[in-house]
């Protein structure tokens, strides 16, 4: 059975199907529309989510091949809604919010040559930071070309995050991320990977890295 394009069936109208016992299609297909989704039109989460996570934005396009969420184009959630997502987190008596996205620093960007928005990064940590009931934040993904690229911004959001740190070592508050697959190897980078440290070349990131491992 294959669901009319004119009439899509979105997964909603599938799940509500499958609650009610309804039978369901074989093949749902939807027009070019559904593709254009933004969360705007999305509901909010009803209730916290395990380890009180947010989610802040969605795909990369950097376009690892390695890497599905780098091959989709990437969608921000507005800073409005992620807010609303905190306090239906908080509200539920979490005070611990784990940013979910594949880059925290791709938040707000408009460059298509990836060069970071720093006001926007920082404000939606910030107002984060800010929420009534919000003790410690958690970032799930952090690459390391922005560490290069934008020191200034990694200082402002290291000051937010420090506070509000959810890990320690040795009793001592710490910032962690996953970061990814990294290398130093031209020749790997050119093939797997050339978006992987823009807005840098892949010749250009043995030497910036040595610069990282240095600061």
């Amino acid at each position: 059975m294959r669901c009319s394009r004119r009439k899509p069936a979105t997964i909603i109208e599938v799940f509500k199907k499958a609650v009610n016992g309804e039978p369901l299609p074989r093949v749902v297909r939807a027009d070019e529309s559904v593709h254009n989704w933004n969360y705007r039109t999305m509901p909010l989460i009803k209730h916290a989510a395990i380890h009180g996570a947010v989610e802040i934005s969605k795909g990369c396009g950097r376009k690892c091949q390695f890497c599905t969420s780098t091959m989709q184009s990437r969608v921000d959630v507005p800073l409005d809604h992620v807010l609303q997502e905190v306090s239906v987190t908080t509200r539920e008596g979490s005070d611990h919010i784990t940013l979910v996205t594949e880059n925290l620093f791709l938040y707000g960007m408009k460059s298509k040559s990836f060069i970071h928005h720093k006001e926007a990064v920082v404000k939606l940590v910030k107002s984060v930071e800010d929420h009534p009931g919000v003790k410690s934040i958690q970032v799930s993904h952090m690459p390391l070309a922005p560490v290069v690229n934008n020191p200034q911004m990694i200082k402002e959001l290291a000051e937010i995050l420090i506070e509000r740190s959810w890990y320690s070592l040795g009793k001592k508050a710490i910032i962690t991320a996953e970061t990814g697959i990294e290398t130093g190897s031209v020749r790997l980078i050119k093939k797997y990977m050339a978006g992987r440290m823009l807005s840098y070349k892949p010749e250009q990131w043995q030497e910036r890295g040595r610069r990282l491992r240095n600061a």
